[in-house]
């Protein structure tokens, strides 16, 4: 049986799940109903809830209060997939009518359970303890789980000294799960619910209307551990250094907290920090962009190429570079450069050079030259190039991919009819990352401040819209990316589906790779995940977000899913043709709700591969 109830769990007692015997053992009564949720793709999930009816016959346990509640369900034959791992939270007497087999009803009370998982029993729990002291957000997260230690933790930090620091806290019943989540948001963390129990992992790198996160190309982009992968050029000397966190603020901040500072040797005219080499087919256009700043060149003899460049340079030893510029220490400069590789070009590296002007003139002993955040993208085409340069995460070392699993195939029992509209909701023109600023007098109060990302010509067309990450860290740098690319994806309004995506799904029509189903259904995976429909107009138009979703079992054999999808990227409204397009021809924006003999739907997971 494909979809099914497998086995519930509530304490120690496991229910039965047939009504012949409910005379006599715990049984559970379907429909039973599993929602989650969050606010956006880039948030923490909502915690999750599951409810169901039950009857238990005297001489069995009952249920109680913070019962631990598992829920198998098979997602195709045999599979046994935790959809739901959490606790009680309410009881409830009710009645409900049943119907025997030749039609004579009866009335039975029942006790309806809803159970919350485990993100909703930490947001239950008050902690009260003496005012932690400035320490990493590690070993706050470990307070945390110490302090909590009866709930299931299946990931926690190992390094009790991991960076960012977070600042002193008064703790005085306040949730954990509030508590946790403002320690870990500076560190890029967010906190989940599976079936192993509270798990602490990076936060998506999917970002709202993104289609794609592409990979860079260049290797150790941000320095946050060493220089590898970068040389010099002239008689320079190359260290990682820390940075201060209002460089390149205008310019949407550092990545991460450390820089590449490069220094003159004083012996020639010029310094150079250079990339490792990364393959390229003869054609290609390439894009690249880097974070830089320097030492003033004002005491030096003006010339037009007197400053900073930034190079895409081939092994062919052409090259094109940017317009020298003299970026100042704090605000610095963000230089981009395209170029298309020459016919017999195989690699590319990129360079930032910082050059006297002239080959008359040596650039002085210890005249420095930052750089951080350098990223390269590729395409057949200049502008697509830049367009992936713009959806490309600075440590990105993986890419969605579309249709990367095979694809599954059910049979619609109805495909809602859904309107297009412009939604100015999920604009996010305006994002700020919040941190804690130490007091100037040591017996002071920390205080709040914020590092804010603004769309100016989007709020002045649209209003301000503001997306925000409360954090208690020390320094905002590790989440600014993040913040930095809400408003770089999400500034414009965009066309979406007016609703949830809904189907109906029977057991019995459920085909083709059932078992990929299990990604937007199991309780492991579905929080965040990135789904594609199916001959979309254009498939580059057709990806999906799973921020959402509502899960009936039912007990006739037909189950729903719920799913909503965050945004669907389209420029304009269009109609979607669901199914085979050569065997169908159903456009999603004229259907009436269709029958299982009407019409297919295809559903294709985007995976993230490395």
């Amino acid at each position: 049986m494909i979809f099914s109830p497998r086995t519930l769990t509530i304490g120690t007692t496991t229910y039965n799940l047939d009504v012949a015997g409910r005379d006599t053992l715990p049984t559970a009564y379907t429909p039973a109903t599993v929602q989650w949720s969050a606010p956006t793709g880039l948030d923490n999930p909502d915690p999750s809830t599951f409810s169901i009816d039950v009857t238990v016959p005297p001489g069995h346990a009952r249920p109680q209060i913070n019962d631990p509640v598992t829920l198998f369900v098979d997602v195709w034959p045999a599979s046994g997939d935790v959809v739901f791992y959490g606790a009680v939270d309410t009881l409830r007497r009710t009645v409900r009518e049943f119907r025997n087999a030749d039609g004579s009803t009866f009335e039975v009370e029942v006790l309806r359970v809803t159970a919350i998982d485990w993100l909703g029993v930490l947001a239950r729990r008050r902690l009260g303890d003496e005012p932690w002291p400035l320490e990493s957000w590690a070993a706050r997260a470990l307070r945390i789980a110490e302090l909590t230690a009866d709930l299931p933790w299946a990931s926690l930090p190992t390094d009790p000294t991991a960076q960012p620091q977070v600042a002193p806290r008064d703790i005085d019943a306040t949730s954990a799960l509030d508590i946790l989540r403002d320690t870990i948001a500076g560190a890029g963390k967010i906190v989940t619910s599976s079936r192993a129990g509270l798990t602490i992992e990076d936060r998506p790198t999917w970002y709202p209307n993104l289609i794609a996160i592409h990979p860079n190309l260049i290797p150790n982009p941000s320095f946050e551990v060493n220089t590898a992968g970068w040389s010099t050029g002239g008689d320079a000397a190359a260290t990682r250094t820390t940075s201060f966190p209002q460089m390149w603020e205008a310019l949407g901040g550092r990545d991460g907290a450390s820089i590449l500072q490069v220094t003159a040797g004083g012996t020639t005219t010029y310094m150079e920090a250079i990339s490792s080499s990364v393959p390229v087919e003869p054609g290609t256009w390439v894009a690249a962009t880097a974070l830089v700043a320097s030492d003033s060149y004002a005491n030096l003899p003006a010339s037009p190429d007197r400053g900073v460049t930034l190079e895409i340079v081939w092994d062919t030893f052409d090259y094109t570079a940017t317009a020298p510029v003299n970026p100042a220490f704090y605000p610095g400069a963000r230089l981009t450069v395209t170029a298309q590789a020459p016919e017999d070009a195989t690699s590319f590296f990129v360079r930032v050079v910082g050059y006297s002007g002239s080959s008359s003139v040596v650039l002085p002993a210890g005249r420095r030259l930052w750089l951080d955040a350098v990223v390269a993208a590729t395409a057949g085409t200049e502008a697509v190039a830049l367009e992936r340069l713009a959806k490309t995460g600075v440590n990105s070392s993986s890419e969605v991919v579309r249709g990367g699993g095979a694809p599954f195939n059910v049979d619609a029992r109805f495909v809602y009819d859904q309107d297009r509209v412009l939604d100015f909701d999920l604009i996010v023109n305006r994002a700020s990352v919040g941190y804690k600023v130490p007091p100037d007098d040591p017996e002071g109060d920390w205080s709040d401040s914020s590092v804010v990302f603004r769309d100016e010509a989007s709020i002045l067309a649209y209003g301000e819209t503001e997306w925000t990450i409360r954090s208690d860290a020390v320094d905002p740098a590790p989440m600014a990316d993040v913040a930095r690319w809400a408003v770089t994806t999400a500034s414009q309004p965009r066309w979406r589906l007016d609703g949830a995506l809904e189907f109906d799904l029977n057991q019995d029509r459920l085909i083709g790779n059932a078992p990929d189903f299990v990604y937007v259904t199991s309780t492991d995976y579905r929080h965040g995940m990135v789904a594609y429909i199916a001959n979309a107009p254009e498939p580059d138009l057709s990806a999906v977000r799973i921020i959402g979703g509502t899960l009936t079992i039912g007990s006739d054999g037909a189950e729903s899913l719920v799913l909503t999808p965050e945004n669907f990227d389209f420029a304009a409204p269009r109609g979607l043709i669901f199914g085979d397009a050569a065997a169908w021809n159903w456009l999603f924006h004229e259907s009436e709700p269709l029958t299982f003999s009407d019409a297919q739907t295809a559903l294709y997971l985007i995976r993230e591969t490395s």
